[in-house]
């Protein structure tokens, strides 16, 4: 199975190989019973699209936050952090980021808890708001 192409601008063949491969998913997510071999796919597409998606997700991230002035060029760095982790957790933060710097992950991580939105906080909280007469024609 070809690897997605990641990184590769211009051609467009980076974004056609994932929505594909999410394509694929989709329908083999479908399937009640998925075969071994279909299993094997689709824990390789999955792994595929998360490396894929990885430095889009850090880089919107780091984006919002420049927005919001919590970093960017005029921003001073002068707070100091230091701490102790579990070094699997550090390991498995740094796959799933696509980010291989100390340093750049804790500033990714801290910028995605400061620009959180409460997106689902909001959602649980409407649940029940809606009359039940209300049609919605379903």
């Amino acid at each position: 199975m070809a690897k997605l192409k990641h990184g590769e601008h211009g051609d467009g063949t980076d974004i056609v190989g994932v929505t594909t491969a999410r394509r694929m998913l989709a329908q083999m997510k479908s399937k009640s019973m998925p075969d071994v071999a279909d299993a094997w796919v689709l824990a390789q597409l999955t792994s595929q699209i998360e490396a894929f998606n990885a430095p889009l997700r850090a880089a919107a991230t780091l984006s919002a936050a420049i927005k919001e002035h919590l970093l960017g060029p005029g921003i001073e760095k002068d707070a100091r952090v230091g701490g102790r982790v579990a070094l699997q957790l550090l390991e498995a933060a740094k796959a799933r980021s696509g980010i291989s710097s100390t340093t750049q992950l804790l500033e990714y991580a801290l910028a995605k808890v400061a620009i959180e939105d409460d997106f689902g906080e909001f959602l649980v909280s409407q649940v029940g708001t809606i009359d039940a007469d209300l049609d919605l024609e379903f």
